[in-house]
């Protein structure tokens, strides 16, 4: 999506055959797993959504955990360059245009949602934008995003301003109004933002890809870089979260996409207090008005720690396994995936199959149905299509 379209680089590729025999093993257990959420179902009670739901109701009781008619869906990076209706509002504006005007961002939240009926709508901007706020310069030219300078010392992060949330994204909060007048709750409007963790990682690579195992490494070592960095994000990313939901984002998503990089040791040392510091910031900032997803690649050594973030929803990576995250989690969260892309490379019917192993695990109880990052630029929008209409028929 181009809520975050620069992390192509960061795409799983799955051997097809090793695909087939997972989706076989689901499928297996899908009577099993079917009858013990209809028994969840009875036992809950009041717990259980019933019959007649927006879109929005859906995802937000799945997002509590509740049990629903059926699986909600969305697709990480919906609205993007898939989308032949994107490319032409793209060939006529620029990325940072489109992200920074509320009419445009508005049509393009909105145009996934007109073809596919999904039951999430996601603000059309980019992790890094509430960046250019801080004093940095933002572009995203063919080669990816460009963040400059470069916060290569303590001195450059002395000098990144602090914006007064309020006023610095007014562009994004009036699309936000935007969408929640225009869908009326006929789907979820998602906000989102970087994780500390991974946007210090831009901020320091200024967006390059080559080096960013080597800037990673500075990052864990250089404390007093660190520590100044995460002093200044930690507040300007709970506040560009906070007026999303006072503006009328319903969800919020926390992308940590480059923590997955990290040991357990390592995560939950430098990334983890950080992320949970938004967290709680929000939280007071709201009064929990609104859930709060997790996202971070990779992030199969990671799942106790992630519900540790004090995240409602955790979305995992195609790479870690539906089955066992149900399992770590239990009914403390709910989860969010995970469908590989490149399934939607494919051919409707390995679509479907996969889509349905997926759900047979996901079930209706504190699951929302996606992918386990963003679509890939490539797929075909009849496949994608196919995905969207296989949860959609799905209970």
């Amino acid at each position: 999506m181009a809520e975050i379209a620069h992390n192509n680089d960061a795409k799983t590729i799955h051997n097809i055959p090793i695909m087939a025999t997972a989706v076989a093993d689901c499928i297996h257990h899908e009577h099993l797993y079917i009858t013990r959420t209809i028994a969840y179902a009875a036992r809950m009670g009041s717990n259980v959504a019933t019959t007649a739901l927006s879109g929005a109701a859906r995802f937000l009781a799945a997002a509590q955990r509740r049990t629903v008619d059926r699986a909600p869906v969305w697709l990480m990076r919906q609205a993007g360059r898939y989308l032949p209706e994107y490319m032409a509002l793209r060939r006529l504006h620029d990325f940072v245009t489109c992200c920074t005007t509320p009419e445009l961002a508005t049509e393009i939240s909105l145009q996934p949602w007109r073809r596919f009926g999904v039951d999430g709508v996601v603000v059309f901007c980019d992790i890094l934008m509430p960046l250019a706020a801080m004093g940095l310069e933002f572009s995203v030219p063919d080669g990816g995003p460009r963040l400059s300078p470069i916060m290569s010392s303590l001195a450059d992060v002395h000098r990144l301003k602090t914006p007064d949330a309020s006023t610095a994204f007014s562009y994004l909060t009036t699309t936000l109004s935007n969408l929640r007048s225009e869908l009326n709750d006929r789907a979820a409007v998602i906000g989102f933002c970087g994780a500390p963790w991974t946007v210090a990682l831009y901020m320091i690579t200024g967006g390059a890809k080559a080096n960013r195992a080597e800037v990673q490494q500075q990052l864990l070592h250089d404390e007093k870089l660190r520590t100044a960095l995460f002093d200044k994000l930690v507040p300007m990313l709970a506040d560009y979260l906070t007026v999303q939901i006072q503006a009328g984002a319903q969800i919020v998503q926390i992308f940590d996409t480059w923590a997955g990089l990290l040991s357990t040791q390592d995560y939950e040392r430098f990334a983890l207090p950080v992320t949970r510091a938004v967290i709680e910031r929000v939280r007071a900032h709201t009064n929990r008005a609104a859930p709060i997803t997790i996202f971070c690649q990779q992030c199969a050594h990671l799942l106790p720690q992630l519900v540790e973030s004090g995240a409602d929803v955790v979305s995992i990576d195609a790479r870690t396994n539906l089955q066992t995250a149900r399992e770590q989690f239990g009914h403390r969260v709910a989860i969010q995936g995970n469908l590989d892309p490149e399934i939607l490379l494919t051919t409707p019917e390995t679509i479907r199959t996969a889509t349905r192993a997926m759900l047979a695990v996901g079930g209706t109880t504190g699951y929302i149905a996606n992918l386990g990052h963003g679509i890939d630029r490539h797929t075909p929008v009849e496949n994608v299509a196919v995905f969207v209409k296989e949860i959609q028929n799905g209970s």
